[in-house]
């Protein structure tokens, strides 16, 4: 846009503040005919104009200091003082046998021995975090992925299971098993599922407990044997 110069704030009867604002608009053109680079924005403007991003703080997947590599970290560790013969290992033909090692205010450790074909319903671990460690032997963890997947975790191997994590699993061998589980936080509730005829996930029942093998026998209910090596 051209402006035309207007002399004298009498012509034409033309206000002195419509003048004035001609000529400050006429400055804001360069020689040239192009806009002149506007002004720089206020800084504090432009900052209070910003998107706000979104919060992403690490949020805990569960009330407990303790981390699934941390927990697979410490099955790891009480696997190896079951190796050294540091911890008896009793044996059930008929039910998995289970025995509390460790307990302090975030995590509950366990040894549990698996004769063949003894296996755990499907179920998580409610609230708590868990992982855990083959010490002998070999297991079959069968784990609900949008539908059932399944994974051999073999002597010395292991598994992870975050919040809401749904397995089952099951001595397949001919050979007795022995793994260590932890729990954290402590383990207190686990819920129980069965895969529909529609081919969905179906809670079926739910339990308080503190045990991983609720009506299992314990360590003073069986017999013993020699520990596996």
């Amino acid at each position: 846009m051209w402006f035309t110069a207007v002399h004298g704030s009498q012509h034409s009867g033309t206000p002195a503040a419509d003048l004035a604002e001609v000529a400050h608009l006429r400055r804001t053109l360069s020689v040239s005919g192009r806009r002149a680079a506007p002004p720089a924005p206020d800084p504090v403007r432009r900052s209070s104009e910003k998107k706000t991003k979104p919060m992403t703080a690490d949020i805990a997947t569960a009330p407990t200091p303790l981390t699934l590599d941390r927990l697979a970290a410490l099955t790891a560790e009480v696997a190896e003082e079951v190796r050294r013969g540091l911890h008896e290992i009793r044996f059930d033909a008929e039910n998995r046998w289970s025995v509390r090692l460790h307990a302090d205010d975030h995590t509950d450790v366990w040894l549990i021995s698996w004769t063949p074909d003894q296996s755990t319903r499907l179920h998580d671990h409610a609230g708590s975090l868990g992982a855990l460690t083959v010490v002998a032997g070999e297991l079959v963890e069968r784990y609900w992925a949008g539908r059932l997947r399944e994974r051999t975790l073999a002597d010395g191997g292991g598994g992870r299971f975050p919040l809401g994590h749904v397995h089952d699993v099951v001595n397949a061998s001919g050979a007795p098993a022995v793994s260590v589980h932890a729990y954290s936080p402590p383990l207190t509730a686990m819920h129980y599922y069965e895969v529909g005829g529609d081919g969905a996930l179906r809670r079926t029942d739910s339990v308080l407990t503190t045990d991983p093998e609720p009506g299992a026998p314990t360590l003073d209910g069986v017999p013993a044997r020699e520990g596996v090596r």
